[in-house]
């Protein structure tokens, strides 16, 4: 129980709840700039940080190859790329993440992420991840802990 309990105090005191939200929103923001990069790339789906890439075909050898380079994700429902990046990421993480996703949709591609169309939509998305949550922000949390 105390465990628990010190979990929520870390969830309330680092402002996670608040952070998963506007860090989720933006980071699936930039990766639905993928959607018009990439023509095996349908849509970008999910809430919070739980997301979803969908491809037009199999996920399994780009999630193998993101995981070769170090960014872990799961391949779900045979052509979904899952990510679920901790609540306490930072924005340098998702941005390593990002270019990692973009690296290995390039490469399936046939493109270079060097290209200069990619790096214009890549510039163009630069921004879309807000400062980090402040500790200092109220987050509110159920009772019922």
């Amino acid at each position: 129980c105390s465990a628990a309990l010190a979990t929520l105090d870390v969830i309330d005191s680092e402002a996670l709840v608040k952070r998963a939200k506007t860090a989720g929103a933006a980071f699936k923001k930039k990766l639905d700039g993928l959607v018009e990069k990439y023509e095996h790339v349908q849509e970008v789906r999910g809430i919070g940080l739980m997301l979803g890439i969908v491809l037009d075909t199999d996920a399994k050898p780009i999630v193998d190859q993101m995981s070769e380079i170090g960014l872990l994700t799961l391949a779900t429902a045979g052509n979904v790329i899952r990510i679920l990046p901790p609540l306490n990421a930072k924005d340098i993480e998702f941005e390593e993440a990002f270019e990692i996703i973009d690296e290995c949709l390039a490469e399936m591609h046939g493109m270079d992420v060097d290209d200069e169309d990619v790096e214009t939509e890549v510039e163009a998305a630069e921004d879309a991840i807000p400062a980090e949550a402040s500790s200092e922000e109220e987050v509110v949390l159920s009772d019922d802990h």
